[in-house]
């Protein structure tokens, strides 16, 4: 299932041997590490204000007798913790639904059924037609900027690793790798 479109290129799809000759223990004793509870405390902060802003917004819109969509604003709560906290993206939803992260996540969301995206749906059903139809379809063409957004993200943290404090899942991959590179004396 996951040899189609949209899948094919991710995790999901690394065997015995993935991509670059990696195969999932590989890349699993980098992941690994990131995820002890202790790791996971640390993003704490990240939720916590997020928490806050979300509780500012709610104040406001009372204060101002808006009408609050709930699920909304939950959602926004949802991809900054998630921007934030896993990929290092100064997501900003709760108070800009124009933000570029939580705008192309929803596109890309929406997008994820066989009923909207007749490039999924064809994915499924053959791989080669997928990925000629791929660069024509929306659910890509949200995927793409929202794998360039992070892929920059990445590049600038490794290359600012040693000076960036920030606590997040891109943060911790990375402690985990350098120490796991030192450990072995091998570099990804």
């Amino acid at each position: 299932m996951t040899d189609g479109f949209p899948m094919s290129e991710s995790l999901l799809g690394i065997g015995k041997t993935g991509p670059n000759n990696y195969g999932w223990k590989d890349i699993r004793s980098v992941v690994s590490p990131a995820f002890t509870t202790s790791k996971m405390k640390l993003m704490f902060p990240n939720i916590f204000e997020r928490s806050q802003v979300l509780t500012n917004v709610l104040e406001n819109k009372c204060q101002n007798d808006e009408i609050i969509d709930v699920y909304e604003e939950f959602q926004a709560l949802t991809m900054d913790v998630i921007g934030r906290s896993a990929f290092g993206v100064d997501a900003d939803s709760l108070n800009n639904r124009n933000d570029v992260f939580y705008f192309q996540c929803r596109k890309f969301f929406n997008e994820l059924n066989f009923e909207k995206s007749l490039g999924f749906f064809l994915g499924f059903i053959s791989r080669p037609l997928g990925y000629m139809i791929r660069p024509f379809a929306s659910l890509y063409k949200s995927q793409k900027v929202i794998s360039d957004n992070l892929r920059d993200v990445i590049v600038y943290r490794k290359n600012n690793f040693k000076d960036y404090k920030r606590v997040d899942l891109i943060q911790l991959l990375l402690e985990a790798d350098d120490e796991r590179q030192k450990r072995e004396n091998v570099s990804f």
